[in-house]
């Protein structure tokens, strides 16, 4: 955004609308979380201030396309990536729904060994705390799946280190303490975690495919 790339801005804007959007999904079951309100009250006006900053020149930086069979690998990499992007969008739109309605899956219930009536039974708020994570979890994986289906759409140019390393960091914040975090309860669901597995093979795959072009100097 500081070189003035359109793009950037687009993409930090989309994921942002995203992610706040989603702070209203805690109206749906009534449990408004304080802190929660408290802290996007705080962050909106920053994001607003940045996505309305006054546009500067473009300042573009340019390298060669380099050997062929690089760059039709980084091309699949891209390709990879952004399929990942969209298939966590989807997974972001499942959560949220399930977040917003049925609370639970199957698998959960099947771990818990009870049912909805059950939990509601034990303490009528017990629902709703959790649908309120859940769904709010949902958002913020939308929002993030947004911003890297479109840095992986817009920002593959040989020589954009940075993007390579944005897109690892994420991979490793976001998939390894998913996968940590069932190990650690012994939820291990197999069908619960393959979109994490898919996820992080299809990630690998297409970071070692595109290392040596959008790492190149």
């Amino acid at each position: 955004m500081r070189r003035g790339w359109p793009w950037a801005r687009e993409v930090y804007a989309v994921s942002g609308w995203v992610g706040f959007g989603a702070v209203f999904y805690l109206l749906v079951h009534g449990y408004v979380e304080p802190l929660h309100v408290v802290l996007a009250v705080m962050v909106v006006p920053m994001f607003l201030a940045a996505v309305r900053r006054r546009p500067v020149t473009p300042r573009w930086g340019r390298l060669e396309e380099g050997p062929e069979r690089e760059r039709r690998r980084a091309l699949t990499g891209q390709l990879l990536m952004v399929i990942t992007g969209v298939g966590l969008f989807a997974g972001g739109v499942a959560v949220s729904a399930v977040g917003l309605t049925e609370v639970f899956v199957a698998s959960d219930l099947a771990y818990l060994g009870t049912g909805p009536d059950e939990l509601r039974a034990s303490n009528a708020r017990l629902l709703p705390f959790i649908a309120h994570d859940r769904a709010g979890f949902g958002g913020a994986l939308m929002a993030a799946a947004a911003a890297i289906t479109l840095l992986s759409a817009w920002g593959w140019r040989r020589g954009e280190r940075w993007v390579w390393w944005s897109l690892g960091a994420a991979a490793v914040a976001g998939f390894l303490p998913a996968v940590a975090a069932h190990a650690a309860i012994g939820y291990l669901d197999l069908w619960h975690l393959a979109p994490v597995f898919v996820g992080m093979a299809l990630t690998a795959a297409a970071l070692t495919l595109s290392r040596p072009y959008l790492c190149a100097r």
